[in-house]
């Protein structure tokens, strides 16, 4: 049997056992979709016989690993960082001034990453907080992979922090 013809059995069992491959996987926990379609590329470029189920099913459970190691990841900021935060509680403004900086503000933002970033990163970006896409639909979208995507996001958004933090 081809390369060809077995990605095409691989898409048609998938797209006929979704919904019970979906409710298989998540018995374990939350579903994740990012994780799934990891999986499923993963699965279907390295095709080698029928045994699609558990192929897939031991792709996601490596991928959904990975993914929830990331997730719960530690983070130990320094003694500067607790030094800056206020101990005082911010002043409540009035409702429609709020609206009006916020909408300044992401404005501002986003004409920041405009003018620091290449249009093909300010896409990404706006893909993920905008359009909230996963990054494996930007990853397929763009052509870049998946970590590149995420550090590029993950990049722009720790500048943003920086650049915006006191606003």
């Amino acid at each position: 049997m081809s390369v060809t013809e077995l990605t095409a059995r691989f898409d048609a069992w998938i797209t006929k056992e979704y919904k019970r491959l979906r409710e298989r996987l998540s018995v374990t926990g939350a579903f994740d979709e990012d994780a799934f379609h990891d999986a499923y590329i993963s699965t279907r470029s390295a095709l080698t016989d029928d045994n699609f189920s558990t192929a897939l099913c031991q792709a996601y459970k490596k991928i959904s690993k990975r993914h929830v190691s990331e997730a719960f990841a530690v983070y130990n900021p320094d003694s500067l960082f607790f030094n800056q935060l206020s101990d005082r509680a911010p002043e409540p403004m009035a409702e429609p001034e709020i609206q009006q900086d916020r909408g300044s503000l992401v404005s501002e933002i986003r004409q920041h990453v405009k003018r620091n970033y290449s249009p093909m990163y300010v896409l990404i970006w706006e893909s993920r907080t905008l359009r909230e896409m996963s990054y494996s639909d930007i990853s397929a979208m763009s052509g870049m992979g998946y970590k590149r995507v995420k550090a590029s996001i993950e990049n722009i958004n720790s500048d943003v922090r920086e650049c915006f933090a006191y606003a």
